[in-house]
């Protein structure tokens, strides 16, 4: 599978052996659970919060400071832990939202954009969660303390 990369005056396409998985999880036709992923490329406090992240069910959100209160850090860590995430859709950074449940961003090109936003938002509607007017519903919002 091919997909071009953004950035510079010219898209260009790169290869990638995961990319074809990519898109089926991002379509709601396939499973990240037995991808591996080399996680000696992220420190100590990214893994902390990746394994949160792992446990969040499909279909649910959480919020930066539920992580935050789990693995006893700030939420503002935990934002810059979930937003450097290098695999996204494999580890659903996707499901963690700001506390007024609204979409947030999502990194896309190496920021966030309107366009990662409304990917994000995609994402989680394939996956079940209920969204209405931009803003999660309370019974798609998952307690950390629920693992």
């Amino acid at each position: 599978m091919v997909a071009r990369k953004l950035g510079g005056s010219e898209p260009r396409l790169v290869k990638h052996p995961l990319l074809g998985q990519m898109v089926d999880v991002f379509r709601g036709n396939g499973s990240a659970e037995n991808t591996r992923l080399n996680e000696r490329s992220i420190t100590s406090f990214q893994r902390k919060v990746h394994e949160v992240l792992l446990k969040i069910p499909k279909g649910k959100v959480t919020t930066y400071g539920m992580i935050a209160e789990t693995i006893g850090s700030g939420p503002r860590a935990v934002g810059g832990a979930v937003a450097s995430n290098p695999w996204p859709v494999f580890v659903p950074c996707h499901r963690v939202v700001p506390s007024n449940l609204a979409i947030g961003n999502y990194s896309m090109d190496g920021g966030p954009s309107r366009q990662g936003s409304m990917v994000k938002e995609k994402l989680l509607r394939t996956e079940g969660v209920l969204i209405q007017q931009g803003r999660v519903l309370e019974s798609s919002f998952w307690k950390t303390r629920e693992a």
